[in-house]
């Protein structure tokens, strides 16, 4: 079984890979936010309210859908 620890994927006492984190900011995540830094797939958390968010439309209009509510 695989186990993350400090970041890092280990399995059979051999890294695999990192765990992605998601970046931090204050405020909600808009269209210029980390420009540039973000691909389709990362997570931006707003660490004022501990919201997180999804990078997801990498076109015309940057994307950031809310991921922790239903």
């Amino acid at each position: 079984m695989a186990v993350i620890e400090g970041g890092n994927i280990i399995t059979g006492n051999q890294i695999e890979g990192t765990a992605r984190r998601p970046y931090a900011i204050t405020g909600v995540p808009g269209g210029t936010t980390l420009v540039g830094t973000v691909a389709v797939g990362d997570f931006v958390q707003n660490v004022a309210t501990g919201h997180l968010y999804e990078y997801t439309e990498p076109a015309d209009e940057p994307t950031f859908t809310r991921i922790d509510t239903v």
